[in-house]
């Protein structure tokens, strides 16, 4: 039985099997290939087969089975679905990287910069944040 998961962050949290099953179930439904009880059916069958793993068990592995799963059950589109949406996932995890978005807002916020006293025409907004986040 898998106890533990290791997210992309290197935090150790509890599995969760419901977890899997949701992924696995928006991916369905987003295809229209099948829904909770296949789902429920496919979960199964990862964490049969991650049980081998050694613990904590990476995230990406779990991801990684669950394509391998769908592609040889026959679901191919929402195989690809779920690609799909794991690559837009690291996409935006890579932007928010780069702009580190919290530190951007605090500063902001917080008038930390001369950008925002010199910009007079513009007060605290969506429009002055989408103006001083795109200066930056």
């Amino acid at each position: 039985m898998i106890r533990f998961v290791q997210k992309r962050d290197g935090r150790i949290v509890p599995f969760e099997k419901e977890k899997i099953t949701r992924a696995i179930e928006r991916a369905g439904n987003e295809t229209h290939e099948f829904g909770r009880e296949t789902a429920e059916y496919l979960t199964n069958i990862v964490v049969q087969e991650l049980i081998e793993e050694t613990e904590p068990v990476n995230i990406e592995v779990i991801q990684n089975k669950i394509e391998e799963i769908l592609m040889r059950k026959g679901f191919y589109q929402t195989a690809k679905a779920f690609i799909i949406y794991r690559e837009k996932r690291r996409e935006l995890r890579e932007l928010r990287k780069h702009l580190n978005i919290p530190e951007l807002f605090d500063a902001y916020i917080g008038e930390e910069t001369w950008e925002v006293h010199e910009n007079a025409n513009i007060d605290y907004s969506i429009q002055g944040l989408k103006a001083y986040i795109t200066g930056k």
